[in-house]
């Protein structure tokens, strides 16, 4: 049996995502309405109308599969695969006019990530993976270049990323977590954009103490095509924590062991 390409998905993904990104520019440009939603995150009108055009364009590209989408465009498909999306991860910043928002979107086949895309579009750069054919960072003036982590093998010379700063009380690592993190070398919060910077080699590794599947779905399929390693601080290797990892192979046994202690 000939093993499954994922090409034709990628490469319908990749252009449909940076349409995508040019959508949330123009909102930027003219203008947008912001609103609250139940869990006091916002939701623009930019959000709503990106997931519109994702989720009706892949359905005319791939009419049997499902969807998850932030912003509650999600069905049951009949194919065992999925789109997840967030058409603006972080929405706080895109509101606030700031740069380091993205476009996520990744395919799930039978509960497996397999494809996944982080759009950039202030910054022109787009990030995408298909299980079997690497990590790649694509510019705006159309180069394309593959990605591998770092091999930074210890915490005195890492730069790690870190999301969530707001939600680390009352965890069960909260109280060690601070003399764990004073090991690094460097520390940095870049709204969103630190996972794609552990796949590139720029960064070490990224933590993140709350998060959604379509947050971290890309993530997932991009760090492993690099050469890294995803898991939740559990140890699990599922999109469906709260939680998640993003490392280099170096970084990947001390950073499990630090999570295997604190969490008891």
């Amino acid at each position: 049996m000939m093993p499954m390409t994922w090409e034709h998905e990628l490469n319908t993904a990749r252009a449909l995502l940076l349409e995508a990104g040019r959508i949330s520019l123009d909102y930027r440009r003219k203008g947008f309405q912001t609103e609250i939603k139940e869990d006091d995150s916002p939701v623009t009108e930019a959000d709503k109308a990106t997931e519109a055009f994702l989720v009706e364009r892949l359905s005319e590209a791939f009419p049997n599969d499902g969807f998850l989408g932030e912003e509650g465009s999600s069905r049951e498909g009949s194919s065992g695969r999925r789109w997840i999306l967030d058409p603006i991860d972080g929405t706080k910043d895109y509101a606030r006019g700031i740069h380091s928002y993205s476009n996520l979107l990744a395919l799930e086949a039978d509960g497996e990530v397999v494809v996944g895309l982080a759009n950039h579009p202030v910054l022109g750069n787009l990030y995408s993976a298909a299980k079997g054919l690497g990590a790649w960072l694509h510019t705006a003036n159309g180069l394309a270049s593959a990605l591998r982590t770092s091999n930074t093998d210890r915490f005195g010379r890492a730069v790690l990323g870190l999301n969530g700063i707001n939600h680390l009380a009352g965890k069960p690592y909260s109280a060690s977590i601070l003399e764990f993190l004073q090991q690094f070398w460097a520390i940095r919060c870049f709204g969103g954009l630190e996972p794609v910077y552990v796949v590139g080699g720029q960064m070490d590794a990224f933590l993140s103490v709350t998060g959604k599947p379509w947050d971290y779905a890309p993530s997932k399929i991009l760090i492993e095509e690099a050469g890294g390693c995803y898991f939740d601080f559990e140890g699990k290797s599922t999109i469906y924590a709260e939680t998640c990892v993003v490392c280099n192979r170096a970084l990947e046994a001390p950073i499990r062991r630090y999570f295997e202690q604190a969490m008891g």
